[in-house]
C-alpha cells in the first residue's frame, strides 16, 4: 500500500488527521481513529506539532492585544 504524504509539507508521511471541531484549535488523531463527518488534513509529526503551536501563539497574541473574541 502507498503511504499517504503529509498534506502540509509533502515530503514526510502522514501519522495524523488534523481536524478542526468546534473549536479554532485543531485536534490530532491517528489515521483512522478520526471523527467521520469532519474534514480532515492529514500530517506528519512535524507539521501537526507546528500547526498546533502556531495556532496557539495567534491565540495568545489576540488575546494580549484586545481581540479576543
Amino acid at each position: 500500500m502507498k503511504a499517504r504524504m503529509c498534506e502540509h509539507c509533502k515530503t514526510e508521511e502522514a501519522v495524523y488527521a488534523m481536524q478542526y471541531i468546534a473549536s479554532d484549535e485543531p485536534s490530532l488523531y491517528t489515521l483512522g481513529s478520526h471523527i467521520r463527518g469532519f474534514p480532515v488534513i492529514r500530517v506528519c509529526p512535524r507539521c501537526g506539532a507546528e500547526q498546533k503551536y502556531i495556532d496557539e501563539q495567534a491565540k495568545l497574541f489576540l488575546a494580549l492585544s484586545g481581540h479576543q473574541k
